[in-house]
């Protein structure tokens, strides 16, 4: 029970490592860039940079996108959520923006 785990120092990764990953890409990039002003630029750059990582992610039931849109959403102003929405459906289907 007393497995070591690895410590990854994202901040240290240059993105072009974090974005070369297939499944993992996405939670990198956003843990990585979390503290940025721009929440809206930094969705933008994540739907830019990791369109491979977004086709594994609806393969699966858009698991990873889910947990970030939660995750982030708390990060974020409540007057600026709409317009969160609003860039994350701009980049998705309806039936992907559905999230029960």
């Amino acid at each position: 029970m007393g497995e070591d785990y690895q410590l990854i120092d994202l901040q240290s990764m240059p993105d072009d490592a974090i974005l070369q990953k297939k499944h993992l890409a996405m939670f990198e990039y956003l843990l990585k860039h979390i503290h940025k002003r721009d929440m809206l630029k930094l969705w933008e750059n994540v739907f830019t940079h990791c369109q491979h990582a977004l086709l594994v992610d609806k393969e699966k039931g858009s698991i990873c996108i889910k947990a970030l849109v939660w995750y982030s959403d708390a990060k974020l102003p409540e007057e600026k959520q709409a317009a969160l929405e609003r860039v994350i459906s701009s980049h998705l289907s309806k039936e992907e923006t559905s999230y029960d």
